[in-house]
């Protein structure tokens, strides 16, 4: 039997028998791009494949929806869930965001993003994702959030977005800055760099958001 304890951000496996370890182990794994120019992999040595699931049976929790229709029958039904995550109040009614009026289809994106809890927001250049998102962080009722962003002016440009439309101060990680607050921005650059250190405070951080 596998039994499956899901936090916010990772999922911790716990199998009975090793074959069914290997069987979700092969499950989460993949080939890595260009495997084939590898050294590694034209020796023998490696099968150009790497895996989401860790040797103590960590995996990222998005992944679980996944895992669970792919398994094969004999584990369809071998499983128990044990979700430790911490219920989010969700109002679903429209959030108000300062100053602007979501658009018909920017109201189903977040109305459905709240509903189904886990997800990618996937929409076209000029759509208002940023609003969207904002809409969702309102209708979640501010919960521990870190948003990303690649540059530094974008960096900038969301926390002031961040003020302007739910009227919140946000925190910032990059451009030289490490301030956390309930609803942070980061480059992720910055951040990597801060995991790499295995700096304590961002792991704490990392692991309530």
């Amino acid at each position: 039997m596998l039994v499956f304890e899901i936090d916010n951000i990772f999922t911790k496996l716990i199998a009975e028998q090793r074959e069914e370890f290997n069987t979700v182990r092969s499950l989460l794994s993949f080939y890595v791009d260009r495997y084939y120019f590898s050294k590694a992999y034209k020796e023998g040595k490696w099968n150009g494949k790497t895996c989401f699931l860790t040797a103590k049976g960590r995996f990222p929790t998005g992944l679980l929806p996944y895992l669970l229709k792919k398994l094969p029958l004999w584990l369809k039904n071998n499983y128990k869930i044990y979700d430790k995550r911490i219920p989010l109040k969700i109002s679903y009614s429209t959030p108000s965001l300062n100053g602007i009026e979501l658009r018909p289809y920017q109201k189903r994106f977040v109305i459905n993003a709240c509903r189904k809890k886990r997800g990618v927001l996937w929409a076209p250049a000029g759509s208002g994702k940023t609003e969207m998102a904002l809409a969702i962080i309102a209708a979640l009722q501010h919960p521990k959030t870190l948003y990303l962003v690649h540059q530094k002016d974008l960096l900038h440009q969301t926390l002031k977005r961040i003020s302007e439309r739910i009227g919140v101060n946000a925190g910032i990680i990059g451009d030289g800055h490490f301030l956390e607050k309930r609803i942070t921005v980061a480059t992720v650059q910055s951040l990597w760099q801060r995991i790499k250190q295995k700096d304590p405070v961002t792991e704490l951080m990392l692991k309530y958001t």
